[in-house]
């Protein structure tokens, strides 16, 4: 475990981060605590539009007097889909948040207002940091509404072509309805619907043993039908990925909907 003090502006509410073989990406985006109703210990988040998104590029392992910054486009970013180096450029793919300030919904009363902050809208999008020249390029890969994205974890800080989203949906609160896999070496997307009523979770990838290639595995998530109130565990292959799944398996209990998911290989665990 590697600790290292990094100076900010001031207090910042940075969701995730990326790695690459060699360096890390850290986030300053300008949503966080408005700092004035801070110094009374009130907690109000506030979107500053006229401030620059930052990323700070720092060696794995390094020393706070090591990091570069980059300025992009203002914006909130929740999740990281992969970094890689390029020559002399990191490459950073994440879900970029189109409205990092929701607007209250009417009537403003207190559902109405945990439910507009639990909308969202995010869409794939790439970030190019040049090391040599400190210069940040970046561009939107798709326009569907996806996040929670999750990759082949042995492609973690090197390039990767795949990535596996949910598809947001709202009903009236933020469900995901569906998942998305992107080849972002071609630019193209497959989409796979749970059906009317059904919503599902994160939905990690596990590879295939003995696999060959990047997407040699499946795409697993929970899905909760509402209609029924049954769960179960839904298996793709991602190799085939808008096919009928290759397996279903009822839960005997609801398992919430939006739950966070990891795959883990069993001879990883520490019980």
């Amino acid at each position: 475990m590697h600790h290292e003090e990094i100076d900010l502006p001031g207090p910042r509410l940075p969701h995730d981060m990326a790695i690459t073989e060699n360096y890390s990406i850290l986030m300053d985006l300008p949503l966080f605590w408005d700092p004035e109703l801070l110094k009374r210990q009130a907690h109000k988040v506030t979107y500053y539009p006229e401030l620059p998104s930052r990323f700070g590029i720092i060696p794995r392992h390094g020393k706070a007097e090591t990091i570069k910054w980059f300025e992009g486009s203002p914006c909130y970013i929740y999740h990281a889909v992969n970094a890689w180096e390029e020559g002399d450029e990191i490459i950073m793919d994440a879900c970029r948040v189109l409205e990092a300030a929701p607007k209250p919904a009417a009537p403003k009363d207190d559902n109405s207002r945990m439910l507009s902050f639990l909308k969202l809208a995010a869409r794939m999008y790439r970030w190019r940091f040049n090391l040599k020249t400190g210069a940040t390029r970046e561009e939107p890969l798709d326009d569907a509404n996806t996040e929670f994205p999750t990759i082949n974890r042995r492609a973690l800080g090197r390039k990767s072509r795949f990535a596996y989203n949910v598809n947001l949906t709202y009903t009236p609160a933020l469900a995901f309805d569906g998942l998305t896999k992107y080849d972002l070496q071609k630019g193209t997307s497959e989409r796979y619907d749970f059906g009317a009523g059904r919503f599902g979770s994160e939905a990690p990838f596990a590879p295939r043993v003995g696999s060959q290639s990047e997407d040699d595995g499946y795409v697993v998530t929970f899905v909760a039908d509402i209609n029924s109130g049954q769960s179960e565990v839904l298996v793709l292959r991602a190799l085939d990925f808008g096919s009928n799944p290759i397996a279903r398996v009822e839960i005997p209990q609801r398992v919430p909907l939006g739950f966070h998911a990891l795959w883990i290989p069993g001879e990883k665990l520490n019980y």
